[in-house]
């Protein structure tokens, strides 16, 4: 178990070495230094090292300013914060996903006009209240302020909106309707987390695998000529994997990058 810790340690390091050297010439001293003490205290405040390397690789390409400032740590300012909201990030994402398997299981052949009902309920519950307040309460875990956690909440209100109206609709107004909820989500996260300009451009990545799967999906239905028997079960899992996809990579992205990524206000030199 220690050597595993030593490996993964030894790893991180060597990241956070690519790290400073991807980096402007004028700023690879300063970030090498301060970075390998960010991966070696990150254990200790409870933030993950993939997340903080991952922080470190997009800084060095996308943050190249000639001008650096004082410190110019990884590590987040409110680390005691961070795992209580990415749990209830989880939590939220697990009642989705319960949603989805009791939809398919045991409410998916219906008896009776009361199962039907039972099964609406919790899926408007499980499927929608519970995730909505969770990523509420998580965005208000890691807001420094109640107005930012407002502007960080209406996003996050409008995309869960539009998630489950794709998800009653279906078809193409899922494919409308899922790219701009995941994008809301993600924006709400990232306004609560305060993150660089350029780290937006990721609000459309769950987008980019919601339409590479409805490609894929196409093709297939053009070169596999499936049986009548077999056609429910393809739709099935086309289904599945355009919410299970795009879903991931808003999990991985608000999970991983936002902490890492976040700007920092920090005093210029001048003003210390």
């Amino acid at each position: 178990m220690q050597h595993d810790h030593r490996r993964i340690a030894s790893t991180t390091h060597w990241w956070v070495d690519r790290a400073a050297d991807l980096s402007a010439p004028q700023l690879r001293g300063d970030r090498r230094e301060q970075w390998h003490a960010d991966a070696a205290a990150a254990s200790e405040v409870g933030v993950p090292r993939g997340g903080l390397v991952l922080g470190m690789l997009l800084t060095a390409a996308f943050h190249r300013s000639a001008r650096p400032r004082s410190g110019g740590s990884m590590i987040p300012s409110r680390p005691a914060n961070a795992r209580p909201g990415r749990v209830l990030l989880a939590a939220a994402v697990l009642s989705v996903v319960v949603a989805s398997v009791l939809d398919r299981t045991v409410f998916f052949v219906v008896s009776s006009t009361a199962q039907y009902r039972v099964g609406e309920v919790v899926d408007v519950a499980l499927g929608f209240v519970v995730p909505l307040v969770l990523v509420l309460v998580a965005l208000s875990r890691v807001a420094p302020t109640r107005a930012r956690w407002a502007a960080a909440a209406a996003p996050a209100v409008a995309g869960s909106c539009a998630l489950a109206v794709g998800l009653v609709l279906g078809g193409a107004v899922w494919l409308v309707a899922a790219s701009v909820g995941f994008a809301g989500l993600l924006a709400a996260w990232f306004i609560a987390n305060r993150v660089r300009p350029r780290t937006w451009l990721l609000v459309a990545a769950p987008a980019v695998v919601l339409v590479a799967v409805e490609v894929v999906a196409l093709v297939a239905r053009a070169v596999f000529d499936a049986s009548t028997a077999t056609r429910p079960a393809f739709w099935e899992a086309e289904g599945l994997v355009g919410l299970a996809a795009p879903l991931a990579v808003a999990v991985v992205v608000a999970m991983l990058l936002p902490r890492a990524a976040s700007v920092r206000r920090e005093p210029h030199p001048a003003a210390a």
